[in-house]
């Protein structure tokens, strides 16, 4: 049997670059413009959330530290309350 040639997933990535270079992340994404920021915003709570609690906890004033599950529901009712 001959085998079948595989192309590189160098050039399948090249291929894919080469196709999105010139394309908007609202095109890639199929998201507007709003999701993404609100999900960027949401990234940035999320993000010092992790950075507070992990530092509390260094700190030993707090006892233990949330669960990355956790995390996302905690941020996101944050940020339903700062919104």
């Amino acid at each position: 049997m001959a085998r079948a040639l595989r192309k590189s997933p160098a050039t399948a990535l090249a291929r894919t670059v080469a196709r999105l270079e010139n394309a908007s992340l609202t095109e890639i994404t199929g998201l507007t413009a709003e999701q993404l920021c609100g999900m960027y915003r949401r990234m940035g709570l999320i993000r010092e959330f992790e950075e507070r609690s992990a530092a509390l906890y260094r700190s030993g004033r707090i006892r233990g530290f949330p669960s990355a599950g956790a995390v996302p529901k905690i941020c996101t009712a944050i940020s339903a309350r700062a919104c």
